[in-house]
């Protein structure tokens, strides 16, 4: 990111860390679906990961909207959308409830 011009990264900043937290989010999954057969703690802990970069992944497209602010186009940033987004948010909900239930 150090060779972007400034005025580029102002622009993209929100998206660039939305794809970030969409991918670390995505890593944890493959580690939670992986570790079935581990403990419990370990199990609730990788939730507790996914659902922070979703979190996070949310508030980069609220800023980004306000960002934009009044511009009736300023709508956030959802990144993966059709596809990898949705796939992260249902596969981790059908885990989660397994493992709470």
């Amino acid at each position: 990111l150090s060779k972007v011009k400034p005025a580029m990264f102002e622009e993209v900043e929100y998206w660039l860390f939305s794809f970030e937290s969409l991918g670390k989010a995505g890593q944890a999954l493959l580690q939670l679906l992986d570790a079935e057969s581990g403990s419990i703690d370990q199990q609730m802990a990788l939730c507790n990961t996914i659902l922070t970069h979703l979190n996070e992944m949310e508030s980069f497209s609220t800023l980004q909207k306000e960002k934009g602010a009044p511009d009736r186009w300023a709508k956030g940033c959802e990144v993966g959308a059709t596809v990898v987004t949705p796939f992260v948010k249902t596969a981790f909900l059908s885990r989660f409830k397994h493992l709470y239930s």
